[in-house]
């Protein structure tokens, strides 16, 4: 393409080279843009899993009676501070999950929800049902909906030694 005794690049070559670095440079920033994008997933899951598992075992170390009044599943307390059984979490429903993570996407974006079921268990377990009728166990369900969407469930039994 270059006249005989001339030297360098035609503009035709010039301009062909400048297309081409720019379809691989503008390729390459969108597999970089893909990729940040999806590398955020795993750590939202582990975050999801995390505050799932945190609040499912505080609920289940507590007993399943009442402190107060020693009934299964009495009276709830007002206030989350006051939990003192596994029932007081019946309708545990947050926006925020109560200071349990800290992390990119922050606590105000998980919801947490919490369902204790008392009834319809006495097929589960034999010790699940005393001779007075009264329900002996409770299923522990945690939600946990992260910004994404995709929620995570955990579920737990407990069983009330006391009786």
């Amino acid at each position: 393409m270059n006249r005989p005794g001339s030297a360098g690049y035609s503009l035709v070559a010039v301009l062909l080279g400048i297309a081409l670095t720019s379809i691989a440079l503008v390729s390459t920033g969108r597999l970089i843009d893909l990729g940040t994008r999806r590398s955020a997933g795993p750590e939202i899951e582990m975050q999801t899993l995390a505050v799932a598992e945190a609040l499912l075992e505080e609920i289940v170390s507590l007993p399943l009676r009442d402190p107060d009044d020693a009934q299964l599943c009495g009276t709830a307390e007002p206030a989350r501070a006051l939990y003192d059984d596994v029932c007081d979490f019946r309708d545990f429903n947050r926006a925020v999950a109560d200071g349990l993570l800290v992390g990119a996407a922050g606590p105000a974006a998980f919801a947490v929800q919490v369902a204790v079921t008392t009834s319809a268990l006495a097929g589960f377990h034999p010790q699940c049902e005393s001779p007075g009728g009264r329900p002996r166990c409770a299923r522990i369900e945690v939600l946990v909906t992260p910004p994404s969407g995709r929620a995570l469930t955990l579920s737990a039994h407990v069983v009330d030694a006391d009786d």
